[in-house]
């Protein structure tokens, strides 16, 4: 006969907090362009604050205070100019819409986390039963 052990009430402990999120190495895509321009060597930091744009020499470029943030999403995986994978990140607010490429080996982690961060449940795939039908 197999031995069982009776498993015991764990509370699990609370995720670790995401803040801040500092990204590197990030494009800003130029409106003016219409999407074919990228100032490249940028920093994001996403913090409590809300989100702060880092110039390549490390100043703050722009700072968006989260009452100012409209939204902050990601619109999927692309490649970045520098021909590494990157994920898409938009940050809106009232003025205007202000459109990142974050490098990233893993686009779908990333996507999670900015959901994360907003409070939009990520989706997750459909387990598999073991049944057949």
């Amino acid at each position: 006969m197999a031995r069982h052990r009776r498993r015991r009430n764990r509370t699990e402990a609370p995720p670790p907090d995401p803040l801040p999120l500092t990204l590197r190495d990030v494009y800003l895509v130029t409106n003016e362009s219409e999407g074919r321009l990228a100032v490249d060597g940028l920093g994001l930091v996403i913090d409590d604050g809300g989100l702060t744009v880092l110039a390549p020499h490390g100043a703050v470029a722009a700072a968006l205070s989260w009452p100012e943030l409209v939204f902050l999403r990601t619109l999927g995986p692309t490649s970045a100019p520098g021909g590494e994978t990157a994920v898409v990140l938009e940050a809106g607010s009232a003025e205007r819409i202000h459109r990142f490429l974050v490098p990233t080996e893993d686009p779908s982690d990333l996507e999670a986390l900015v959901a994360s961060l907003m409070g939009v449940p990520v989706a997750r795939e459909p387990s598999r039963s073991r049944r057949r039908p």
